[in-house]
């Protein structure tokens, strides 16, 4: 949430605002339901991690890792194949304001999969009481995404003038840096919800229905609520 607020702040200089809002639209979505999802597993990792359950702890972080993964895969694919529709309905067909978001979008939806790794990460940190963290980590993500953006939208210490794109390829790379910087700590801390592949997909038919049964209520309500929110920037757009 932090770096669309960044891009679109900082692409006003280039006039910019509009198309970065308008594509900013389908990371709001996806992360949405990434809450949804990491919330309704964090319900129990948080049992687990106060019962010092290490073994279930690590079958959860496998499968939010899983289903942030899909998650991915589904908003990904749905910025390559349905970009455009997607634009043109919260653009409402501005054809300068649709070929600006897309010269974003098509750059920053590479950026979702570390999104969703962070998102796995971050969760998991409040389910075992490290909230600062995630908080640390996410506080040096911004000042890259910030510290990117001044040089690759205006084009500084001889780097390409990119505008909008500059904007995205920054939020790519500083959340890249962020998932980097959440797998490093973890591995080198040795947290408790690391394991090896079999460790993390022990799951079997009681394991995980449960935690299904708690996470799809909590999906559809994040979706539905994040998609009520996006109707806002719909509603502007109609206003010009």
């Amino acid at each position: 949430q932090g770096a669309g607020f960044v891009d679109t702040v900082m692409v006003s200089h280039v006039g910019g605002v509009g198309a970065v809002a308008v594509a900013a639209q389908l990371s709001n979505l996806l992360g949405g339901t990434a809450f949804g999802i990491n919330g309704g597993i964090n319900i129990f990792s948080a049992q687990f991690y106060g019962a010092r359950d290490w073994t279930s702890l690590k079958k959860c972080f496998g499968f939010q890792l899983l289903m942030n993964l899909l998650n991915f895969f589904v908003f990904f694919s749905a910025a390559q194949l349905f970009g455009h529709r997607i634009l043109h309905f919260y653009s409402s067909g501005d054809a300068t304001i649709m070929a600006t978001a897309w010269e974003y979008l098509r750059i920053v939806c590479w950026g979702y999969l570390f999104t969703s790794i962070i998102m796995a990460y971050t969760f998991m940190y409040r389910a075992i009481h490290k909230t600062k963290v995630p908080m640390y980590i996410g506080i040096s993500v911004n000042v890259i995404n910030i510290t990117l953006n001044y040089l690759l939208i205006f084009g500084h210490l001889g780097l390409p003038r990119m505008g909008v794109a500059g904007a995205a390829l920054a939020t790519v790379i500083s959340n890249g840096c962020g998932a980097a910087a959440h797998i490093l700590y973890a591995a080198i801390t040795k947290q408790p919800f690391l394991g090896s592949l079999r460790e993390l997909t022990g799951w079997d038919r009681v394991f995980l229905p449960p935690i299904i049964h708690r996470m799809i209520p909590l999906i559809v309500n994040e979706t539905l609520f994040g998609f009520g929110t996006t109707m806002y920037v719909k509603a502007y757009s109609l206003l010009g």
